[in-house]
């Protein structure tokens, strides 16, 4: 009886589907999970390489696209879809590429797509990148090398070509769409486009043909949730696997949890109060130092950041080479801005607005300058946007007073940040339109200093003029704040502080 009762349980196991040793082998399989789903501030605004660009738009691209060299999170620069360069003379830089690279629509890259993707940069906001390229002079030596003559000695020319607005694509299919990029997969990445719903979800597909490491998960997916909070309880409550741009008031919170892992990573990116330096009242340099003179810089890096990141200490982070962190930023002096007011020709002060986007320190910063500015009669009126939108005001109109952004070397570069406030740099930059001749003429005499200690000194007294004319007041370094569930493997800070997501994996 022992026996047949033995026998019966087991057939009722064999019947349920129960596993046991020498069961059914579909049943011991687990579920294998493939599509990665992150919860963000915004989607990529567009699919081109070299059109709206800032850290947050970046992020998604970055999946995309490639450039010839990559910048590090260590600031390391590192050939990538190029092998190795050699530079013949100070203005003839000759670059081999990288073998069997096959962009998105099958074509393999050749020397003639990296000669005409940098072309069309020109065209583009980000045309300061390629603008010393002297493309009448720039040839195709053959299919796996290119030859890059600058119309003078341009020593940022290298880590120029490590920022996504230069990366490569596919000239026959950039042709055979019109230059339409919607309508193609034109780019190198591990990650192709998939669906797009504009400020709800974006989805990208890993690429089959990708010349290196093969992406981790087959599927990654884009939720945009506009609060930081919001993405947070997302990723609690499994809606997602990781969450970017924390807000600093959840650290706790995730630390506390099982089921977040925080992830806080340094950055060299500075949030800046910026003005519109080509209109009154902000024209006027004792008006803008009146204002960097009416709060205190402290309490706003608190109230906004909750303390994360860093105080600056100069208009570009420290760490960046040639940095100026040795000269003293304005301090809270209410009747010292009073009376630069009155020396400027406002004596009762004014009425003004400041433009930011809609997240929690954005706001905090808006909110705090609204009360502070009060204390020397500037009346400030908060114009609150979404990310996008904001970009879009800030750097294609000049109907505003001030706003909120950030100021950062993206290329790996001092020259790059620099070029911010440089006169001819478009306003996509140059959000400011601050104009300097004195400065701009250190900055272009610095660019073709082949020698860096030449360089850095030229740079110094370029940013000594900074210093005294404060064309934007440094609030915050900020520090990249990022949560995930326990079970995701693999990820980490990549080139301009965009994760680079083909490594991501699931345990």
């Amino acid at each position: 009886m022992r026996k047949l009762l033995v026998s019966c349980v087991v057939a009722l196991l064999l019947l349920s589907g129960i596993v046991y040793a020498g069961g059914s082998q579909e049943a011991e399989t687990p579920e294998v999970k493939d599509t990665l789903i992150i919860a963000v501030g915004y989607d990529s605004s567009d699919q081109n390489p070299h059109g709206k660009n800032s850290t947050s738009l970046s992020r998604v691209k970055a999946q995309v696209y490639e450039t010839l060299f990559l910048l590090t999170y260590e600031n390391e620069l590192k050939p990538w879809l190029a092998t190795g360069y050699k530079w013949e003379n100070d203005v003839t830089l000759v670059i081999n590429l990288r073998k069997g690279v096959k962009f998105h629509n099958g074509e393999e890259m050749k020397a003639s797509d990296v000669l005409f993707s940098l072309e069309c940069v020109q065209d583009s906001a980000n045309s300061m990148t390629v603008d010393k390229i002297d493309f009448a002079k720039s040839s195709v030596v053959d299919d796996y090398t290119v030859k890059l003559v600058t119309k003078e000695p341009y020593s940022p020319l290298l880590t120029n070509l490590s920022y996504l607005p230069t990366a490569i694509f596919s000239e026959k299919g950039y042709k055979e769409v019109d230059g339409d990029f919607f309508k193609a997969d034109l780019g190198t990445g591990p990650f192709i486009w998939g669906e797009w719903v504009p400020g709800s979800s974006q989805e990208l597909f890993a690429y089959d043909g990708y010349w290196g490491q093969h992406a981790g998960v087959n599927k990654v997916e884009f939720h945009v949730i506009a609060e930081s909070a919001v993405r947070v309880i997302e990723l609690e409550t499994g809606g997602c696997d990781i969450a970017y741009d924390v807000s600093a008031n959840d650290i706790d919170r995730i630390e506390d949890s099982e089921d977040m892992v925080m992830s806080r990573w340094s950055s060299n990116d500075t949030i800046i109060l910026g003005f519109n330096c080509s209109e009154p009242p902000f024209n006027d340099y004792r008006v803008r130092k009146a204002v960097s003179m009416a709060f205190d810089r402290k309490a706003i890096w608190q109230v906004s950041y909750n303390g994360t990141g860093a105080l600056p200490v100069g208009f570009i982070e420290k760490s960046t080479r040639g940095a100026v962190s040795d000269i003293p930023l304005s301090t809270l002096d209410i009747e010292g801005a009073k009376a630069l007011l009155a020396e400027a020709g406002y004596p009762n002060g004014f009425s003004t607005s400041i433009v930011n986007n809609t997240t929690s320190e954005r706001m905090a910063i808006s909110e705090y300058l609204q009360n502070a500015l009060k204390k020397i009669n500037i009346d400030l009126h908060i114009d609150a946007l979404d990310a996008a939108s904001t970009s879009d005001k800030i750097k294609t109109t000049t109907d505003f007073g001030m706003y909120t952004w950030s100021i950062w070397p993206a290329t790996g570069d001092i020259d790059y940040a620099l070029r911010s406030f440089y006169g001819d740099t478009p306003p996509s930059l140059n959000i400011e339109r601050y104009s300097n001749p004195k400065f701009d003429a250190l900055i272009d005499q610095a660019a073709g200093e082949l020698d860096d200690a030449k360089r850095f000194a030229l740079q110094r007294q370029a940013q000594e003029i900074l210093f005294e004319e404060y064309p934007v007041i440094p609030l915050v370094v900020r520090e990249r704040l990022y949560s995930h569930t326990p079970d995701v493997v693999g990820f980490a800070e990549g080139s301009s502080q965009t994760p680079l997501l083909y490594t991501v994996s699931f345990k």
